[in-house]
């Protein structure tokens, strides 16, 4: 198994305190993806969120549009998780941005 990877969870509150072998069993459907600064990643309504994201670097802004406004949710920073509402909603998607 990477060691990376298992080194990677522990630093999740939510997989840190899992048992080594379900933090293995995770691992081995974590993936890497990168994103530009300012990419809008998922779309208000448009796009389904099919997977959960754990941020490594860099951070997320969450947030909604109503009548062209921009309204701020949340900024999510390092080590923290999104997505995992949104596989189980059908609406109430937030626009994200890297």
């Amino acid at each position: 198994m990477n060691d990376a990877k298992l080194t990677f969870l522990n630093k999740i509150p939510l997989f840190a305190e899992l048992g080594a072998d379900d933090q293995e069993y995770i691992a081995k459907f974590l993936t890497q993806e990168n994103f530009a600064r300012n990419t809008i990643l998922f779309f208000q309504g448009k796009s389904n969120i099919e997977n959960l994201y754990i941020i490594n670097h860099g951070a997320v802004e969450l947030f909604y549009k109503k009548k062209e406004r921009k309204l701020h949710r949340k900024l999510l920073q390092e080590n923290e998780v999104f997505g995992g509402i949104a596989i189980l909603m059908s609406g109430g998607k937030p626009t994200v941005t890297a």
